[in-house]
């Protein structure tokens, strides 16, 4: 009897974390939108029905489209010059989009610890994009980070900010 127990809980415990599942669910709309030249509301809506059901899945992920369509021009505008021998214009949508979701929690979610934003886009990459991807994503987000970090140290009242509320 506790076999069957601990069988029927393994898949649960298999299950990636909520803000993980967002992320994935973020990604493909915001790709979609790269790729249509932006998406309705009602778009947006169909597919979280569909694809993040949970209310803390639903909720986050469009946190995350919403922020980074809103941001995007200002989010290419810092990801661009982080692209060591590498033209923004060049970097595949699915790339763009994955330094795109990961800048703006960076940005703007003081909640999330700036190591598990960087991981989790690291995941992205290796799962959706090519294969040298995820060392370019870590590479442009690593620098972007220690840009952070040294614009909080010039303006302390930042620091707080920038650190990403490291103690989740």
């Amino acid at each position: 009897m506790a076999s069957n127990c601990r069988a029927s809980a393994e898949p649960r415990d298999r299950r990636p974390p909520r803000r993980t599942v967002a992320r994935r669910v973020a990604l493909q709309l915001l790709y979609e939108a790269e790729q249509r030249d932006g998406l309705s509301d009602e778009r947006v809506a169909e597919f979280l029905r569909r694809f993040a059901p949970r209310g803390d899945v639903g909720r986050y992920c469009r946190t995350l489209v919403d922020g980074v369509l809103r941001r995007r021009s200002d989010l290419d505008r810092r990801l661009a010059p982080l692209c060591e021998n590498w033209a923004w214009e060049r970097v595949s949508p699915v790339e763009k989009t994955i330094l795109r979701i990961a800048a703006f929690e960076l940005l703007e979610m003081s909640d999330v610890p700036p190591r598990v934003v960087l991981n989790e886009a690291i995941e992205l990459a290796k799962r959706f994009a090519s294969p040298d991807a995820a060392s370019f994503v870590n590479g442009v987000l690593d620098a972007l980070l220690r840009s952070l970090r040294t614009d909080a140290e010039d303006d302390p009242s930042s620091a707080a900010e920038t650190d990403g509320g490291e103690t989740q």
